[in-house]
């Protein structure tokens, strides 16, 4: 594991499918956000291959959310966020900061098994963004 870390971003040959998959995670095509982050991950290395893997997971979990599957968006969350915790610098201009706390509230209620209420994050508002 590294320590903790500040990540500059994507490659330069990386950043249009790092930008697609950044899009299709803040329109909450979570399953085409996985594809892409998970594309992103095969060809990466070092600390950017676990950055890529954790956002894999979150797009999972947020994936099985919708599907009503608590148990593995639970579990899914929680392995991204303990890789996410090596970078508490950020990803390029990004914080992960909101990121985490949104995701945080979302797997509380679903480690209860709890509905997602209508108008929560997950489906309203961007939990990840590109600057």
């Amino acid at each position: 594991m590294t320590d903790h870390c500040h990540l500059e971003g994507p490659s330069p040959e990386a950043r249009p499918r790092y930008d697609a998959a950044v899009r299709a995670f803040n329109a909450g095509e979570y399953f085409e956000a996985h594809e892409l982050f998970e594309d992103l991950w095969r060809e990466a290395n070092g600390p950017l291959k676990v950055f890529y893997l954790a956002m894999t997971q979150s797009a999972v979990a947020l994936h099985h959310a919708e599907r009503r599957n608590w148990h593995g968006a639970t579990t899914l969350w929680r392995r991204a966020n303990r890789r996410f915790a090596e970078y508490d610098g950020g990803f390029g201009r990004q914080s992960l900061t909101r990121l985490r706390l949104v995701m945080d509230e979302h797997a509380r209620r679903w480690s209860n098994q709890t509905e997602v209420l209508a108008g929560d994050p997950i489906n309203h508002r961007p939990l990840f963004w590109n600057e």
